[in-house]
């Protein structure tokens, strides 16, 4: 074996080494020469998981919180829908009750049914668009 060849070997050992002892947690710090990261235990402590969060906005660039803001909108429209539905669903089925009791007649009644039928298809339309967004 050459002098090359040991002192890759002990390289690579020593590597291997130092390795073990790293901690596994890595936390990104700024600095003047871009990012590095850190695996002090120190830098851990006092971080918990919401400002550890919020600590992930401080990289974001414009276009990044535009697209969190959409994505945010999007989701509470789309979450919106069901409880809408369960409204919409209610009044259909006082509308059957309301027919069956013969408190509405056959023509008002397909009038709220033809309703609340196009408010469903609104809705899907609307849970459809910001779902896909």
């Amino acid at each position: 074996m050459d002098r090359s060849s040991e002192a890759r070997v002990r390289h690579s050992a020593s590597l291997k080494i130092n390795h073990q002892h790293q901690t596994t947690k890595s936390v990104f710090d700024e600095s003047d020469h871009g990012y590095q990261i850190s695996t002090k235990e120190s830098d851990h402590q006092g971080l918990t998981p919401w400002k550890a969060y919020l600590h992930l906005w401080s990289y974001a660039d414009n276009p990044d919180i535009v697209l969190r803001i959409i994505g945010i909108a999007s989701a509470l429209g789309a979450g919106s829908a069901y409880p809408l539905m369960t409204i919409i669903f209610g009044d259909l089925v006082n509308a059957f009750n309301d027919i069956a009791v013969g408190i509405v007649s056959p023509a008002e009644f397909r009038s709220v049914v033809d309703n609340k039928t196009l408010w469903f298809v609104y809705l899907f339309i609307g849970k459809f668009s910001v779902s896909t967004v």
